[in-house]
């Protein structure tokens, strides 16, 4: 009689659950317009089984965070997952790096990562910034270096007429 072997899964049914619906979800329709790369967005791990850990996080804050023990739980299952990595602890996933303005721009150029009106951590693309409508020229001053002087106070009335 042959056995069979059922391995357990490092993760809960949630977050593997989780985790597959942002993979699925993570297509080139969603990182190309926040200005991601199709390297950056898909670069799976090297051959001694290390990385894929920026993709993974990228398709988690797409799809947005409330709780980020949990995100970094369904990180590391994707980068393990589908991106193989060997690693399939947390190490190395930090979302909080991508919350400095300068750090995101060197990832997506078109992306800015922070939180929504529901109070969820989101990387979504950047508002469009109108252009202002630009001023009306001030009109230009009366040259008034050589007019009359004009007097308020009746006593300086009285010394500016006495030294006339």
């Amino acid at each position: 009689m042959p056995t069979t072997t059922k391995t357990q899964s490092t993760w809960s049914a949630q977050v593997t659950a989780e985790a597959k619906a942002s993979w699925t979800a993570w297509t080139p329709e969603v990182w190309q317009p926040l200005g991601i790369k199709d390297r950056t967005a898909t670069k799976r791990a090297d051959k001694d089984g290390k990385g894929g850990t920026r993709p993974a996080m990228l398709a988690v804050m797409v799809r947005g965070i409330k709780d980020p023990a949990f995100a970094a739980q369904v990180a590391a299952c994707i980068r393990h997952t589908y991106l193989g990595c060997k690693a399939t602890d947390t190490n190395g996933i930090l979302f909080s790096w991508f919350a400095s303005i300068a750090n995101m721009a060197t990832v997506a150029s078109n992306a800015t990562f922070g939180p929504q009106k529901d109070g969820t951590m989101r990387l979504v693309r950047k508002q469009a910034v109108k252009a202002s409508k630009p001023k009306a020229p001030k009109p230009a001053a009366a040259d008034s270096a050589n007019g009359p002087v004009v007097v308020v106070r009746p006593s300086d009335k009285a010394l500016a007429e006495a030294a006339a």
